[in-house]
């Protein structure tokens, strides 16, 4: 899931096959040759996105993941981690020749080296490396990522899809050889053109739920804000917030009057309106739902959302003190999303409000403007929402602002500051949630992928300046 973009970006479980590679010998069995390669079979394809010539230099951007086994998340990050021991996830980040039709990529066959900068057929050592859990006990796992120094990459088309041969030098020295073969299907983010919006579920869905879970969002004087979670499976990640592989969830942003109980008929209610007996309407935010929504997980934990527009949810209590659920729903794509349950509603409490993870102020040299974005009166109160990304090779510089008055066709220039108010000339103040930074942050990606600095609530600056041309701004009120 690139989605969370790619920041990000995944946490997951494998499971790796690894076998030795005889070593030779004198006629004495003296004399031993060098320490024979470790090899790892890949064989489950992950996520992968195409990036296109992203830095306009002639040559094409290539990341995908693949495992040798499950993957899943853990910890309030969602960590992608190998769930079993001995179990590998290999990341690959290479530079190739442009595919020939965006909207489905094609890795190009060739041999690929290591590079520290960017080069066509060569592969990035910062964003191409390994994890392996070393060590398991229970839930809980230790985790070790693999960095290269050397090496090759030989990517070959078959019959199955791809044979891709990662033929390295470990940064402790040792030779590991990582053979993957089967499909790789890259989302399009190369901006050369329309790109296939796939984050939608656009069907109907009649889900039998077999898990609910409440939690006390906010509680003001006159109504308690519940968030109600309906899953058709039993089994959740990221601390109980997601389905884990695939399935459905049901988010229902609930209003009650202070102090009352679930029961009761709901309809929906209204933007920035907070009325008990209702719930609050889905919303679109850039390819992710909040408020009302249902979200779908495939077998890869790619991610599709709908936002719920019309409909009703009825909560009752039943005598022997379970509750039954009926949500008859509609989507803002017209699909209608029907579910019911019967059963003990599970506690799930707020969790600790997450820390920034920086340590230091920063001084950004952005290379280029990566995404341009209107949203409209996304805040409902007659200003005009617009977000940008800058971009450098390993940091992003989201910047969610807020203008009095635009369109989708260009940025409206002025000074804006950050504020909580939102009102014209305003930024959008930033949080940390449970997986993401949103929706002004600073994000800076480590070279190991999932290392991250001290906590720390010490405040930091972050400066930088970038001119240039902007992408083609993508209008979200149309999705």
């Amino acid at each position: 899931m690139i989605s969370k973009r790619v920041s990000r970006f995944w946490g997951a479980l494998l499971c790796a096959v690894m076998c030795m590679i005889p070593v030779s010998c004198d006629k004495h069995g003296n004399n031993p040759g060098p320490e024979p390669a470790k090899v790892v079979e890949l064989h489950k394809f992950q996520d992968g996105i195409y990036f296109g010539n992203f830095w306009k230099e002639g040559f094409a951007d290539y990341y995908f993941i693949v495992s040798s086994g499950e993957i899943g998340y853990i910890g309030d990050q969602d960590y992608l981690v190998p769930m079993n021991e001995g179990e590998y996830i290999m990341y690959f980040d290479i530079w190739g020749d442009i595919s020939s039709d965006h909207t489905n990529p094609v890795v190009p066959e060739g041999v690929y080296t290591l590079s520290e900068k960017r080069a066509n057929h060569t592969f990035n050592p910062t964003l191409t490396f390994a994890t392996v859990t070393t060590e398991k006990d229970g839930d809980r796992v230790r985790v070790q990522n693999v960095l290269f120094e050397d090496g090759t990459i030989t990517v070959a088309h078959c019959a199955k899809g791809y044979r891709v041969t990662a033929d390295v030098v470990t940064a402790e020295g040792s030779e590991m050889q990582f053979i993957y073969e089967g499909e790789i299907v890259l989302a399009d983010k190369s901006g050369e053109g329309d790109e296939i919006d796939n984050s939608h579920i656009n069907a109907n869905l009649d889900l039998k739920v077999k898990r609910v879970t409440k939690e006390l969002y906010k509680s003001e004087d006159s109504f308690d804000n519940y968030i109600i979670r309906c899953f058709d499976t039993e089994k959740t990640s990221g601390e109980g917030l997601y389905p884990f592989g695939p399935g459905h969830k049901i988010q229902i942003d609930l209003y009650v009057a202070k102090g009352s109980d679930l029961t009761g008929t709901y309809k929906i209610g209204t933007r920035l309106e907070y009325n008990p007996g209702t719930f609050y309407p889905g919303v679109w935010f850039g390819g992710q739902a909040l408020g009302t929504f249902c979200m779908q997980t495939d077998r890869n934990y790619k991610s599709r959302f709908c936002t719920i527009s019309d409909g009703e949810v009825t909560i009752g209590k039943n005598t022997d003190g379970t509750y039954s659920i009926v949500c008859d729903l509609t989507d803002s794509d017209g699909y209608s999303i029907k579910a019911s349950w019967t059963g003990n509603i599970e506690e799930r409490s707020k969790e600790k409000e997450p820390e920034t993870s920086l340590t230091e102020d920063v001084d950004m040299v952005p290379l280029r403007c990566s995404a341009a974005n209107y949203y409209g009166d996304f805040m409902n109160n007659g200003t005009i929402n617009y977000g940008i990304v800058l971009a450098s090779e390993l940091e992003l510089l989201n910047i969610d602002f807020i203008a009095g008055l635009g369109n989708a066709s260009a940025l409206p220039t002025g000074t804006y500051k950050v504020s909580s108010n939102g009102e014209p000339w305003t930024v959008t103040v930033g949080k940390i949630g449970i997986s993401d930074a949103e929706p002004s942050c600073y994000i800076r990606y480590q070279q190991s992928g999932n290392d991250f600095y001290p906590q720390s609530l010490a405040p930091h600056h972050i400066r930088g300046s970038w001119t240039g041309k902007i992408p083609e701004i993508t209008d979200y009120t149309k999705k």
